[in-house]
């Protein structure tokens, strides 16, 4: 009785696992089931992508150079002291190094930059009162 529960477990295996078509004949006919190949990955994308986040990138550390550029103008044509011009500078240019430069931010994300840029003009804003007051 097990070796026929066993011969009728594999045959009935092959049947199910294997693949059946009806031939041109009419014929029933099995075959294991056959795999295709992979398909081939196209890694063109990958480097548009990467040229694509490398002109965001250089574009957006133009942008903060820029920025910061406008600001140390803005700085010298305060109307108070050289000391204080002074002292407002050096205080920026250690809080830059400090807290941007030190820091690795994603640049070639507009938000992250824009970001940046806002944490700069605060920055700057309480440094100067700081300064100045």
């Amino acid at each position: 009785m097990k070796k026929l529960v066993l011969v009728l477990g594999i045959i009935s295996s092959a049947m199910f696992f294997g693949q059946s078509y009806i031939d041109s004949n009419g014929n029933l006919q099995r075959r294991p089931y056959q795999y295709r190949d992979p398909q081939q990955l196209s890694i063109g994308n990958l480097g548009n992508a990467a040229s694509t986040l490398q002109s965001r990138y250089n574009s957006n550390i133009q942008r903060l150079q820029s920025e910061y550029n406008s600001i140390v103008k803005r700085i010298n044509n305060f109307d108070i002291s050289y000391d204080q011009k002074k002292e407002i500078l050096t205080r920026l240019e250690n809080y830059v190094n400090n807290n941007i430069n030190n820091r690795s931010f994603d640049y070639s994300s507009d938000s992250i930059t824009n970001s940046v840029i806002k944490y700069l003009y605060e920055s700057v804003n309480k440094i100067t009162h700081d300064v100045t007051d």
